[in-house]
């Protein structure tokens, strides 16, 4: 007559480790996702794909109001579930993406009707080294005081925060 007693301790035995690892496995997962999380609302993020849509609410589900093709757009995120984000762009628009459409390269956007000059130093040297493009986008470097860094291939330069959409919450942003 064979032994059944220790076929079912096994069993139980590996039912038990597989339930233990599958917990660690949920954990681990969970501690993830929260590191992901970004910093507090509001904050900049850009868009990561050439193409992309904006939905009316946070879900695949909702209607599609918008369909950015600009890879790069600076954004400003205003809300937050787990895997959808509420924008601002810089039109005033608001509408939801999901977060893998979103990169937090820090880039901005010129958003002065003509351009603007870009200076050699963030002081009083008004020497232009060169010019910025209305809607052209650039990287955005260290800020102090009312000028910040920005930078395109091998230009880099000093402009005035003023002109620039990605650097300061507009304010009614929240509202």
């Amino acid at each position: 007559m064979p032994d059944f007693t220790h076929s079912f301790f096994v069993r139980r035995f590996i039912r038990i480790v597989a339930c233990f690892g599958g917990l660690v496995l949920i954990t681990a997962c969970g501690q993830n996702t929260q590191k992901n999380t970004p910093s507090e609302v509001p904050y900049f993020t850009n868009l990561r794909p050439n193409e992309a849509w904006g939905r009316r609410g946070p879900s695949y589900r909702q209607p599609v109001l918008w369909e950015y093709r600009r890879r790069g757009l600076p954004l400003l995120v205003i809300d937050e579930t787990a895997f959808w984000r509420r924008v601002l762009d810089p039109q005033g628009d608001r509408v939801w993406m999901h977060k893998s459409l979103l990169s937090r390269r820090s880039i901005v956007m010129v958003m002065a009707n003509q351009p603007i000059p870009l200076y050699r130093t963030m002081g009083d040297d008004q020497t232009v080294v060169a010019y910025a493009d209305p809607q052209a986008l650039l990287r955005l470097g260290p800020c102090q005081g009312d000028r910040c860094q920005i930078r395109k291939d091998n230009i880099r330069g000093w402009a005035d925060k003023a002109g620039l959409w990605g650097v300061n919450i507009p304010p009614g942003a929240l509202e």
